[in-house]
């Protein structure tokens, strides 16, 4: 079992790949990581920018990336240098 200590905000997205646990929390545009193991702690966080109102994570194994899905459309984060960040759809509302 993992406990997350940190996490105060309501969670609507969990991911893992390779021991880490990714969450994102509503309203939030920042995607939280956190160890399985208890020695290492907490890995960097990655602040998706434009990412506005975050409503599920899903991790894919096979491309090592992470998407978060929000109102905008589905942004896709390099989940091993969490430094590329694009959109990958976007919703398109007509008034």
């Amino acid at each position: 079992m993992v406990v997350i200590n940190d996490v105060t905000d309501t969670v609507v997205g969990v991911a893992e790949l390779d021991g880490i646990i990714y969450t994102v929390c509503h309203g939030s545009d920042t995607v939280r990581a956190h160890s399985l193991e208890q020695s290492v702690g907490r890995h960097k966080d990655v602040v998706v920018r434009g990412l506005s109102d975050a409503c599920d994570l899903v991790a894919c194994l096979k491309t090592r990336r992470l998407h978060v899905a929000d109102h905008q459309g589905i942004w896709v984060v390099s989940a091993s240098s969490h430094s590329k960040v694009s959109i990958l759809y976007t919703v398109w509302c007509s008034p």
